[in-house]
């Protein structure tokens, strides 16, 4: 991930979208990967891409955002509005609460 940062630096991009970073809620497929791994790794990567001038949103990864929203510069959600009748938006609210979204 770090050499993608640096091939999207070098391509003068200002700002990366890491999907799918809720790995650890794919059951039988995550290969082990705990909600803890998925914490380090998703604020190792907001490290890195700030370590890099990148702003870095948060896409998926939900459950997380009370932990994450302070890492991260903007978040990103296609679909929270068809998700658990709407409230899946509501744990944006951190992100808007800090002015992270236009």
């Amino acid at each position: 991930m770090s050499a993608r940062m640096d091939l999207a630096k070098s391509k003068a991009c200002d700002g990366i979208e890491p999907d799918n970073v809720d790995g650890h809620e794919h059951g039988n497929a995550n290969f082990g990967f705990t909600s803890s791994d998925q914490l380090n790794y998703n604020k190792w990567l907001a490290s890195e891409a700030h370590k890099r001038n990148l702003s870095i949103g948060l896409k998926n990864d939900a459950e997380q955002i009370p932990q994450l929203h302070t890492f991260f510069d903007w978040a990103l959600n296609e679909e929270c509005h068809t998700v658990d009748g709407g409230r899946e938006c509501d744990l944006y609210k951190p992100f808007l609460a800090e002015g992270k979204v236009k």
